[in-house]
């Protein structure tokens, strides 16, 4: 289904104070999951996730003695919990979810799972992700043909779904929040740093694109992808935790609208696709590049790590393993070197101009696209991006 950046927060008797024990539930790559440990104080902290890969990727990088990651499906019947997780019972203090509610298909045996682990006057903090409603923007045949696979219930539903199920097992909700990341449209990168939010759906701001195509092709200009932030900028601007924090966020929710757009998108590299430059390919479906372009995740080189939401994208592209290697080494790759490890789709010549490069990939495009709708194209990138369910 189609994500957007619409957050519900449910908290559960929420305020400051020690936890002993807190339960991360979906921890993914563990860097919310190092967050939380920085934030709040406790004894110990557990991350859970379905996904393998994540769990792995998660232990190779955990640096805190108090965070401990486990493989484990929290919505499974209680009996086939682990030991090691049924053995908290009654003694978790802080359960932390954040976008994984949306996931779990056995709310009811979850949230049971839930009460019996959690202590008395224990809190909780949990969100998930609103499901838009793509179809209202179909014509009335095309919705009509969706609606027979998928129909998806408003917003006020999804929540209502929710809250029902936590009520009726006992939890008091004190607060029931629904959050939109902003959208900014400003070309001054100071002035993104400082306006407020403004409030719009996400498509919304992509919506004359939308009609128009099926595709989008994000390029350079004078033979250079792009290089990522500036850095006289970052040291001038945001040279504070606050300030960096910030912009971090603004492009991270900037990067998730790019891959989340219901159409296909192309990362045309040309020259060099370095640091912010790297992440940003990693929200585009497909990397295309020619033949003397390269792509390096170089953080390392400047002393900051990925902050765009690529490290993340880069693992689930390319696996644990590899992602690793490219972030710690920050080695460039080149066009050949990153067709062979998965992460180009394909390699054109070197044209005489950035035009030319464009054009080449629009006549692939054709060749890939040309007799797909673009409902059907929404359709295929909802089921490639959905994470397996709970």
């Amino acid at each position: 289904m189609v994500t957007f950046p619409f957050m519900v927060l449910f908290i559960f008797h929420y305020i400051i104070r020690y936890f002993d024990v807190i339960l991360d539930i979906g921890s993914g790559s563990g860097n919310v999951t190092d967050v939380l440990a920085d934030s709040v104080k406790h004894r110990q902290i557990i991350g859970l996730d379905i996904d393998p890969k994540m769990i792995d990727f998660s232990i190779q990088n955990n640096t805190k003695p108090s965070i401990d990651y486990q493989l484990e499906d929290i919505s499974k019947p209680w009996d086939e919990l682990s030991a090691d997780i049924r053995a908290l019972e009654g003694k978790v203090s802080l359960v932390f979810s954040n976008s994984t509610l949306m996931m779990i298909q056995n709310k009811s045996t979850f949230v049971h799972n839930l009460r019996r682990l959690m202590a008395d006057n224990s809190y909780a903090f949990t969100s998930f992700v609103l499901i838009h409603n793509f179809t209202t923007k179909l014509s009335p045949e095309e919705r009509s043909e969706c609606e027979k696979w998928i129909k998806i219930p408003d917003y006020d539903k999804q929540v209502s779904i929710w809250t029902d199920v936590f009520t009726t097992q006992g939890f008091t909700i004190e607060l029931t929040e629904i959050k939109d990341n902003y959208i900014i449209n400003d070309t001054s990168l100071v002035k993104l740093v400082e306006l407020p939010e403004r409030r719009t759906r996400p498509y919304d701001h992509f919506a004359g694109v939308e009609r128009r195509g099926k595709a989008v092709i994000i390029y350079g200009k004078n033979g250079f992808f792009c290089s990522g932030i500036d850095l006289n900028f970052a040291r001038n601007e945001c040279s504070s935790r606050e300030t960096g924090v910030r912009l971090s966020r603004l492009m991270v929710a900037n990067t998730t609208r790019l891959q989340s757009l219901p159409m296909v998108t192309v990362a045309a590299v040309e020259g060099q696709a370095l640091a912010g430059g790297s992440e940003i390919t990693t929200a585009c479906d497909w990397r295309v590049m020619s033949r003397s372009a390269q792509i390096g995740f170089i953080h390392i080189h400047v002393g900051v790590s990925t902050g765009w939401g690529g490290g993340t994208r880069l693992t689930h592209l390319l696996g644990p393993i590899k992602a690793l290697d490219l972030l710690l080494s920050g080695r460039k790759l080149n066009a050949e070197e990153a067709l062979a490890i998965g992460l180009a789709n394909r390699l054109f010549d070197d044209m005489v101009n950035t035009d030319m490069f464009i054009d080449a990939i629009a006549q692939w495009l054709n060749t890939c696209i040309t007799t797909c709708d673009k409902s059907f194209i929404k359709l295929c990138k909802e089921s490639c991006y959905s994470r397996p369910t709970l």
